[in-house]
């Protein structure tokens, strides 16, 4: 599941997506979390809901979503006022000029953070060569800093999130490293931040980086400069520790043992495992859509389905079927969605637990609308016609359509690229049998590369030719979003300047003009209403065009230890929004 990325969601809050905990501890006061999966990263890319539940506790915002989902000041000492400290336009003719003031704040390490750390933020993002999500800093004209804790936020051009305020970051460390020239110290390609640097990054949350052991576990300990501006508490648990089972069932078994506190990231496919549980276990409505998401270029897709995953070698390479690209055509992705029974994948895989989904977008967001009309229903006949009309036909006979893409002749054989989850390889199988009774084979490929960031992929040569979506090598890709406000954002998402490379989440390669212009729009209305009507053309938009084919929103299940206290849900915030105020009661469920 992917999230935003770091010097994004700084700016917007303390803690992010969506997680969960378990039975019992290794050690006193230690919390023990698990996932079936590992984080991509911890650096400043990280691009994952496992990454996001970590960053969570060791990072803080100007600002954060309360459970109601109101606008809260954090390490900013309140929120700016239209008319006061937030100028449209701003005294000297910017677009806006916004002040902060924060409260004063150390480092991990013991070093003041002052707004020269802000300063920063705007000058590493744009540094050239470097991948981080840019529209923001790009907004900005200056930061000027009256005093080491009063920001002054000059904006060129107005910014949708505006009232986040901007990123910060720790200017004595990151300026330690280069971008982009491939050296030993470029944080592109992972300096700062590997497993046997990560203690000495500094954090400004409550918990600090301890260790990391990459497909085991992460360990983060108690910042000892962390004191919560309105309480003056520090974080209650001593250390938190996010293990990595393999499996959804091997977390749920763990914490039957007692090993495990809270358990997160779990699917309504297992619910019948944990339904025993009591109140340790908890139903949560997320802003979670799975979905099927097509690759969109013409000329960059799947490079081949792995060996396992493939043993007839049906497309072992993309030239096998003829080296075109099938999901970059609009027929094609229209049969795939009309062929797809979301009524049977939700009954089938996530034993009927959750709700059809018609939208990528949370269904909580007041700018996604009822988008049931404007998808094609479920009709394999009709399915089969967009194929024909579309000028899909088996002309050889061996039972696959095929086409004329990019003047090669392609045969429909395309890749799923997926996660471990079993209920995603158990989805496939259905999927697989649908389609191929309209002629298009699709084959399962699910690894551990698909949410690789380009660093990690840069660092293995053999992950660079399997399933990955930011370097585009995958024809569909099966996983989820998760939403961590409820504002429209889909400019690093659908705009065709956003790909991984230039530090976008544009992963499909989404290249329309009518895109680019809606995205352009979402990011400089500042106005609420205006905000949301914007949304919601985007979302009719994705949907007309068939960007993704949603399938259903997750029911979240965690399982939280009766010895964990203070837990509470936050759905825009995340599970371990305010984990800095958990505490264990004993040592054992």
């Amino acid at each position: 599941m992917r999230a935003k990325r770091l010097l994004a969601a700084l700016a917007a809050s303390a803690a992010l997506v969506v997680a969960a905990c378990g039975g019992g501890t290794s050690s006193a006061n230690t919390l023990i979390i698990g996932d079936y999966q590992d984080v991509d990263s911890l650096g400043p890319y990280w691009g994952t809901v496992m990454a996001s539940d970590v960053i969570s506790a060791t990072e803080i915002g100007l600002t954060y979503l309360n459970p109601e989902t109101v606008q809260t000041p954090f390490l900013a000492k309140s929120l700016p006022v239209v008319g006061d400290t937030w100028l449209m336009p701003g005294p000297d003719g910017e677009a806006a000029e916004v002040t902060w003031e924060i409260h004063p704040w150390k480092w991990s390490d013991g070093t003041d953070l002052t707004c020269a750390d802000f300063q920063y933020w705007q000058e590493w993002t744009l540094l050239p060569g470097n991948i981080a999500l840019t529209e923001h800093a790009k907004a900005i004209e200056s930061i000027e800093c009256p005093t080491p804790t009063t920001i002054v936020v000059n904006y060129a051009t107005l910014y949708n999130f505006m009232k986040y305020g901007p990123g910060f970051i720790p200017k004595h460390y990151y300026s330690k490293f280069t971008i982009g020239d491939g050296s030993a110290t470029d944080m592109v390609t992972g300096a700062g931040f590997r497993a046997s640097e990560l203690p000495n990054v500094p954090t400004s949350g409550a918990y600090k980086f301890e260790s990391r052991t990459p497909g085991i576990e992460v360990s983060v300990i108690k910042n000892s400069f962390y004191k919560n501006p309105v309480t003056g508490e520090g974080a209650k648990i001593d250390r938190l520790k996010y293990i990595v089972c393999g499996s959804e069932a091997t977390c749920i078994a763990k914490y039957r043992a007692g090993e495990i506190d809270f358990v997160k990231d779990l699917g309504a496919s297992v619910k019948t495992l944990t339904d025993d549980l009591g109140d340790a276990q908890k139903e949560l409505a997320s802003t979670s859509v799975e979905f099927l998401r097509p690759a969109m270029d013409p000329d960059l897709c799947s490079v081949g389905v792995a060996t396992a995953n493939d043993p007839e070698k049906l497309l072992p390479n993309r030239e096998a079927r003829g080296g075109g690209c099938p999901t970059s055509d609009l027929a094609f992705r229209q049969a795939i969605s009309a062929v797809v029974d979301r009524d049977a994948l939700l009954e089938r895989v996530e034993n009927g637990v959750g709700a059809i989904a018609f939208a990528p977008f949370p269904a909580q967001a007041s700018y996604v609308s009822d988008q049931s009309g404007r998808v094609k229903p479920y009709d394999p006949t009709l399915a089969k016609q967009i194929l024909a009309d579309g000028g899909w036909a088996d002309t050889n006979g061996d039972g696959t359509v095929d086409k004329v893409l990019s003047g090669k002749r392609t045969e429909a054989v395309i890749e799923l690229c997926t996660s471990l989850k079993v209920s995603r390889a158990n989805a496939t199988a259905i999927l697989a049998d649908a389609m191929d009774d309209i002629g298009i084979k699709l084959l399962y490929n699910g690894g551990s590369t698909v949410f690789l960031g380009l660093a990690d992929i840069e660092d293995s040569q053999e992950a660079a030719q399997q399933c990955n979506l930011d370097t585009g090598h995958f024809d569909l890709a099966l996983h989820a979003y998760s939403f961590g406000t409820p504002d429209f954002s889909g400019y690093s998402l659908i705009h065709s300047s956003q790909t991984p490379d230039a530090g976008g989440e544009n992963a499909q390669r989404i290249s329309f003009p009518e895109t680019d212009a809606i995205a352009e729009a979402s990011l400089i209305e500042v106005d609420p209403t205006k905000q949301v009507e914007g949304g919601k053309l985007a979302v009719d938009l994705v949907t007309d065009k068939v960007i993704f084919i949603p399938l259903h929103y997750w029911l979240e299940i965690l399982i939280v230890s009766p010895n964990v206290t203070g837990w509470e849900h936050n759905l825009f915030g995340g599970a371990f929004w305010n984990v800095a105020t958990w505490e264990l009661t004993s040592a054992g469920n």
